[in-house]
């Protein structure tokens, strides 16, 4: 008598996992279809202007100085700043956009400059990380902050970036507590409007800090 019943039992699992299958397969379908009519409406979209894209200029005293006591690889990670700023490179934060939708948005003409831009940027905010690295190891606390600062200004999605601020607010600086606090909560604010994987990770450091 418990052969038929669990004949009728392995029968509608099977029928439910097929179902199932079949309903993933179909979303996935959906997804693909979504995403190359996507690129291909990029693919179509004519060049825009690039005039009021939200360039970001290096000042004078960013990086600070990077004397010989500090390390080779931070002297070398201030070079690629100074090369940035001395070329006048076009420098913008397209952190959390995809191809497509700078395609989208611009054209599909500007993305191999777009592309560049958005290397540049990379490139300023991993090595004024470096060079805060170094100055925060040879205790040059105010020029650490000062690079720190004008990288979260830029909307840095560093999670290393973040953190040292923090400890700098928190230990470093001797500031009163109100005033660390209100500088941590300027943080939080930036982090809240980034467009990226680390978005999450970042506010919840900086809420702990807040906690």
């Amino acid at each position: 008598m418990r052969l038929p019943f669990i004949a009728i039992f392995v029968t509608c699992i099977t029928i439910f996992f097929n179902l199932r299958s079949r309903r993933a397969m179909t979303r996935t379908e959906d997804v693909r279809r979504a995403f190359w009519e996507r690129e291909r409406k990029a693919n179509m979209t004519r060049r825009k202007s690039l005039e009021d894209l939200p360039y970001i200029k290096i000042p004078e005293d960013i990086p600070p100085e990077i004397t010989e006591a500090l390390s080779g690889d931070a002297r070398e990670a201030a070079k690629r700043v100074t090369d940035l700023r001395d070329e006048d490179a076009k420098i913008v934060n397209l952190t959390g956009y995809s191809n497509t939708d700078l395609k989208l948005e611009y054209g599909v003409a500007n993305i191999n400059d777009l592309i560049v831009y958005d290397t540049n940027y990379t490139t300023l905010v991993t090595s004024l990380q470096e060079c805060a690295k170094a100055l925060y190891e040879a205790e040059k606390y105010t020029e650490v902050q000062r690079v720190l600062e004008f990288c979260v200004q830029t909307g840095t999605d560093v999670s290393a970036s973040y953190k040292m601020l923090i400890d700098l607010y928190r230990t470093k600086l001797f500031l009163e507590k109100e005033a660390s606090d209100a500088k941590i909560r300027a943080l939080e604010t930036v982090a809240e409007t980034l467009r990226t994987i680390n978005k999450d990770s970042i506010l919840a450091m900086i809420r702990e800090a807040l906690a």
